[in-house]
């Protein structure tokens, strides 16, 4: 009798855990459309001041790490706090097109989610510390 409690209990924490990982439908949404893109800029220091254009013997790999981020987990805030996206690429498509974006957190439709990615190229490195060039990783 003891055993068949203790695997009902079991079985019902594990519905329970399953409950609380249920998606939100954004999860797994990719952040950048990679097809027909012109040029690519990254900003540090939240966006501002002067951009590193990535070199064109670069954008096959930029592009390729761009097409890893995914939307993650749902902010317990509504809002992204200030100063969550301290890096930003922007995109110029080939129609002239610019998407400037934070690669560290998303807002959708009010609410602020977490980006999740694969880890950055060391040409991207080189790219936000071009007198570091191959001595840290982001």
């Amino acid at each position: 009798m003891k055993k068949i409690l203790v695997l009902a209990l079991a079985a019902l924490m594990v519905f329970g855990l399953c409950a609380c990982a249920i998606a939100d439908e954004n999860t797994g949404t990719a952040i950048f459309d990679t097809e027909n893109i012109a040029r690519i800029t990254v900003f540090s220091f939240y966006g501002h001041g002067v951009g590193a254009d990535v070199p064109a013997e670069n954008m096959e790999e930029i592009i390729a790490w761009l097409a890893t981020f995914k939307v993650g987990s749902k902010m317990y805030s509504e809002t992204i706090p200030d100063k969550a996206n301290t890096i930003f690429v922007e995109i110029e498509y080939n129609d002239g097109t610019v998407v400037k974006k934070g690669i560290e957190a998303i807002e959708i439709d009010g609410y602020g989610y977490y980006l999740e990615y694969a880890m950055a190229p060391d040409c991207f490195n080189d790219l936000l510390n071009p007198e570091l060039k191959g001595k840290i990783a982001f």
